[in-house]
């Protein structure tokens, strides 16, 4: 389905033709096919600096004054408007 053709897929698939084997190995290539676009996704939201986890600890009393300051600094650097 996802080559739009018989001769396509089998082409992907690295077979002559739609065999039973073919359809034994399609669930595990649209997974792998799937995983690889998710993959791309990511590397590409890395490399754009939109995706990534920033983790911030901070005392109660520290928090309030020294947070907002640091990532009003960390937004300046990376380039980041939220």
């Amino acid at each position: 389905m996802l080559c739009r053709s018989i001769a396509d897929a089998a082409r992907v698939l690295g077979v002559s033709q739609p065999t039973q084997e073919a359809k034994l190995l399609l669930p595990d290539a649209d997974r792998i096919f799937r995983e690889l676009q998710s993959l791309q996704c990511l590397r590409t939201d890395l490399r754009d600096g939109t995706d990534g986890i920033l983790r911030v600890g901070a005392t109660a009393s520290l928090a309030p004054s020294a947070v907002p300051d640091a990532l009003a600094l960390y937004c300046r650097e990376f380039g980041h408007s939220n």
